[in-house]
C-alpha cells in the first residue's frame, strides 16, 4: 500500500494522509483512489483502506467528543469568576456534564440575563477562541497517544495546492475535531429553542447588524442573539474593552 495512505508503518507509527479523513460527508471509493495516488490498485487494498479511513473517522469523532464535551463544562464550571459572567447553576449544583449544560440553557429563566449569555457564549465559542490552536492540540495527543504520524510529501502537496493566501491547511484530524465541536455547539443551540421564546447566540452577524456598518467582519469577543429583541442591541459583548474573560 502507498505511503500515502492510513496503512503504512514508520518507527511503529501509522503513516496517514493529510488528507484523509473528510471533515464533512461520507468517506467513498473516490476519495480513496485520490489518498493513493498514481498506480494500478486493488480492489482488496482499496476496501481495505476505505474500512479502516471510516474506524478511524468514527473513532477520532467519539474521542473529540468526549474531549470537547469535558471542555465545556470544566469551563462552565469556571463562570462566575470573570468580568461579565455569572455562575452556572443546576438546580443549585454545578455543571459537571455537557448534558447539563445544555439542560441549563434550555431554561427560559437562564436565557433572560446577559450575562448568563456571556457565559454561554464563552463556554461555546470564547474559550475556543483566545485558545486559537485547540484543535491542533487535541490533534497532537490523539496522534501521540494512537501512534499516528502524517505522511509529509501529503501536506506539503495539499499546502501548495491551498489556494487562500497565508492561510495554513490543517490536518484531517485537527479538521474533524473541529466539526465535532460546531456539531456540539448546534446541539446546546437547539436547547436553547426548545420554548417558545428561546433565544440562539451565533457568531453570523444578522443582515440588521450590518446595516450602515462598513467593517463585515465580526470582532472577537461579539456574539448575536436570535430572534434579536427590536429594543435592544442586536449584539452582545463579552467583555469590556481590555478586560480579558
Amino acid at each position: 500500500m502507498s505511503d500515502n495512505t492510513a496503512n503504512s508503518y514508520n518507527d511503529n507509527k501509522v503513516v496517514l494522509h493529510y488528507g484523509a479523513l473528510p471533515a464533512t460527508g461520507e468517506l467513498h471509493v473516490n476519495h480513496i483512489h485520490q489518498i493513493l495516488g498514481l498506480g494500478n490498485h486493488s480492489t482488496e487494498t482499496i476496501d481495505r483502506t476505505l474500512r479502516e479511513l471510516r474506524s478511524l473517522k468514527k473513532d477520532v469523532k467519539e474521542w473529540a467528543g468526549e474531549q470537547v464535551k469535558s471542555k465545556m463544562a470544566e469551563v462552565a464550571r469556571s463562570m462566575g469568576n470573570h468580568d461579565n459572567s455569572n455562575r452556572m447553576l443546576l438546580n443549585g449544583q454545578e455543571i459537571r456534564s455537557f448534558s447539563n449544560l445544555k439542560e441549563w440553557w434550555a431554561d427560559p429563566d437562564n436565557q433572560k440575563e446577559d450575562s448568563n449569555k456571556n457565559s454561554l457564549y464563552y463556554c461555546i465559542y470564547g474559550y475556543f477562541e483566545e485558545n486559537k490552536r485547540w484543535d491542533d492540540e487535541l490533534e497532537a495527543l490523539y496522534m501521540s497517544k494512537f501512534h499516528l504520524t502524517y505522511n509529509e510529501d501529503s501536506k506539503r502537496t495539499m499546502q501548495e495546492q491551498c489556494k487562500r493566501k497565508g492561510y495554513k491547511v490543517k490536518g484531517c484530524i485537527a479538521s474533524n475535531i473541529a466539526m465535532v465541536k460546531q456539531e456540539l455547539v448546534k446541539q446546546i443551540q437547539k436547547a436553547g429553542r426548545g420554548e417558545e421564546n428561546g433565544v440562539t447566540l451565533t457568531k453570523n452577524r444578522p443582515r440588521k447588524a450590518e446595516q450602515g456598518d462598513d467593517n463585515k467582519r465580526r470582532q472577537k469577543g461579539v456574539f448575536y442573539i436570535k430572534p434579536m429583541n427590536v429594543e435592544n442591541s442586536p449584539q452582545q459583548l463579552r467583555m469590556e474593552e481590555g478586560k480579558k474573560v
